[in-house]
């Protein structure tokens, strides 16, 4: 715990919000992120207004003030999407009950403050890291290591369902088996299991449904996600179903070792886990047999949609179909996940090209 302390210490100064200012801040951040989860957008400033019952100006205040401020699940840095908790874990191998010591010591407050080690903030705006999707060579690697590695072997159904069904993580994680249309080859996306702060400060799992008819959607079973639902499913046929009821919903598909549903926290820990040790092992692979090393960059568990979505738009040129599939409520998302997929391609093609034909 020293040495996390220290780290934490290390990152930035420390401050305390007012009661008033962070239960604005709760009640924007909720705001925000149900929209970019159920909708997978950014809401405009009149629209979070609206919600709130307050003036556009009042709302630019706020998330400027939230810009001076983080907490553990922030990103690091502009370039990744890994948040301190995830280094926290890697770098001191720091377990899940203790990055909870780590919420209930520091106060609220103190952890928002953390802000220089994983803040990119100019002129009061916070640079998002852009979202990659990962190549088909890290996409193989990252999949690969799981199958053959007996660590990290258990996670393979949850990667293997989110790589091949752009799942949102809410969707994911709230996947019940009745979702599950083994008769039909289909999987049903009708609700989000969201892990957020209430007006207690404590952080709690509850169900939304999607706002716009977009977000509700069937996606049709590849045989690799039909595989990984079958072996996640006879697992839970040895160890016993989920018991839990979370805002009237059960039977949960992916379930932790303690038989309660998953966050997204656990799953960006075990993608940083996974990656670490699969770099540590290439590195030194390719030390041996005298290569350059495939190594995978940082991700998170969001850049797995975008994967999905990247992977689709290569193989698929009907936006209408890919749009139904990924639950776009705007056109323009696709199109923007399409015009960079085909420009990749493009770009490969001619790398392909050089030498083949005679121009000169």
């Amino acid at each position: 715990m020293q040495a996390v302390r220290k780290y934490i210490e290390k990152c930035g100064s420390t401050v305390r919000i007012p009661s008033h200012a962070r239960q604005k801040m709760t009640q924007c951040r909720r705001i925000i992120e149900h929209i970019e989860q159920s909708e997978d957008r950014e809401p405009e400033i009149s629209e979070i207004a609206d919600l709130m019952g307050v003036s556009a100006e009042e709302v630019l205040n706020i998330k400027n003030y939230m810009q001076g401020v983080a907490s553990l699940d922030c990103p690091l840095s502009d370039c990744d999407d890994l948040t301190l908790s995830d280094t926290l874990q890697a770098d001191f191998s720091v377990e899940n009950d203790t990055i909870d010591k780590i919420y209930t010591e520091y106060s609220k407050g103190e952890l928002w403050g953390i802000v220089e080690r994983y803040t990119a903030i100019s002129e009061n705006y916070i640079i998002k890291p852009k979202r990659h999707a990962l190549t088909i060579e890290e996409q193989e690697a990252f999949i690969g290591y799981m199958a053959q590695s007996p660590i990290y072997y258990h996670w393979l159904p949850v990667f293997t369902v989110l790589l091949g069904t752009g799942c949102r993580i809410g969707e994911l994680i709230g996947l019940r088996w009745c979702d599950c249309d083994f008769e039909n080859n289909v999987i049903s996306i009708n609700h989000n299991l969201i892990y957020r702060q209430q007006d207690n400060g404590k952080m709690e799992m509850h169900i939304t449904t999607p706002k716009t008819k977009a977000g509700v959607r069937t996606i049709p079973m590849l045989s690799e996600v039909r595989k990984a639902l079958f072996t996640e499913r006879k697992k839970q046929m040895q160890s016993g179903f989920s018991k839990i009821e979370i805002d009237g919903y059960s039977d949960f598909v992916f379930l932790n070792r303690e038989g309660y549903v998953h966050n997204p926290m656990t799953l960006n820990r075990a993608i940083a886990r996974i990656v670490r040790d699969y770099n540590a092992e290439e590195t030194e692979n390719a030390k041996i047999e005298k290569r350059e090393p495939m190594l995978i960059r940082h991700f998170s568990v969001h850049n797995l949609r975008h994967t999905f979505c990247t992977r689709f738009c290569e193989n698929e040129q009907n936006l209408k179909i890919i749009q139904e599939i990924m639950g776009h409520s705007d056109i323009s998302t696709t199109m923007n996940v399409y015009a960079e997929a085909t420009e990749n391609k493009k770009q490969e093609s001619f790398k392909n090209l050089e030498g083949k034909i005679k121009i000169g």
